[in-house]
């Protein structure tokens, strides 16, 4: 049984493109290319991008809670 997650990552253009989120990141779901990228289908949702970025620029939702 396959559970969808039902959550949103919603990055801030206080973003400044260090790497560090891309770089912590276990399933490699984010990358950089002149933005930040983020591959929901890849993403577990696990929150070391949050924890390490220092600009407070990426924030995560859960749908059914809106």
């Amino acid at each position: 049984m396959v559970i969808k997650m039902t959550y949103k990552m919603s990055l801030d253009l206080a973003c400044n493109l260090c790497g560090d989120c891309a770089d912590i990141c276990p399933v490699d779901a984010l990358t950089i290319n002149e933005q930040l990228i983020h591959d929901g289908e890849l993403c577990t949702y696990c929150e070391s991008c949050i924890d390490v970025c220092e600009e407070c620029a990426i924030r995560i939702y859960d749908m059914e809670r809106n």
